[in-house]
């Protein structure tokens, strides 16, 4: 059956979002979003943190990552300010394009078990790509809300729980799915990459919360954010990959 055909099968709110989908995951624009997503976010941050060190004896062991974004750490705290706004909108449509190479891989023709399967995945796919957009818009918040312009109500601190706690549960949701590949349901991203966001970046989230004596939270906090970047970045290497520009 032709695109074309299937297309027309569908109501006029499904044309929508599917039109919708696909000006925001056209292959030029993601491979552009995820170009100046690495090179903004991590040459920002490698020269916020050298700043802060070399002036202000910024680091990783006793300092958070939102302590870049503070005048009393660094003379420079609008660059994690900008770097968290940008990015968090160029990861936006990254974050669509991942959750739907996903999808549009679970069957609809189905019956009996496999159907029982198929619904499982496309509900844990969505739930994982509700956190994805949730961690973008705690990410912005952090950019906007820094530790010197919290406000009384401590957005800053509400917008870090958001988006490190967004992450955790899509990486738990989305590992469960690369996981879940077998020979019904086969995607793009190998399993070693949900077994990252399952059994990596899941743990030292919990790990986070819990505290353990032997280690700071401003470390924790960091590890967390090298975990992200642990299944982050192949997953939008194999994404650029697949793009075929």
């Amino acid at each position: 059956m032709s695109q074309n055909t299937s297309d027309n099968k569908l109501n006029p709110d499904q044309n929508k979002i599917h039109a919708i989908i696909a000006k925001l995951t056209q292959p030029e624009l993601i491979n552009i979003c995820i170009i100046l997503s690495f090179i903004i976010f991590i040459s920002g941050l490698a020269i916020a943190t050298l700043i802060a060190f070399f002036t202000r004896g910024f680091n990783i062991w006793e300092n958070y990552i939102s302590d870049l974004g503070s005048i009393r750490y660094t003379p420079t705290p609008f660059i994690l300010d900008i770097i968290a706004i940008i990015t968090s909108v160029l990861l936006v449509p990254v974050s669509i394009y991942f959750s739907w190479s996903l999808y549009k891989e679970t069957k609809t023709d189905v019956e009996g078990k496999s159907k029982g399967f198929f619904i499982f995945l496309k509900v844990f796919i969505i739930i994982g790509f509700i956190f994805l957009l949730s961690s973008s818009v705690g990410f912005f918040g952090i950019g906007v809300f820094s530790e010197d312009r919290t406000t009384s109500l401590g957005l800053h601190n509400f917008f870090s729980y958001i988006v490190f706690g967004s992450f955790a549960f899509s990486s738990m949701f989305n590992g469960i799915v690369l996981l879940s590949q077998n020979e019904n349901f086969q995607v793009m991203y190998p399993r070693i990459i949900g077994a990252i966001m399952l059994f990596v970046n899941v743990p030292i989230s919990i790990l986070f919360l819990v505290l353990p004596p032997l280690l700071p939270r401003e470390f924790l906090e960091w590890i967390m954010l090298f975990s992200v970047f642990a299944w982050i970045m192949p997953t939008t290497l194999i994404i650029r990959k697949s793009l075929k520009l």
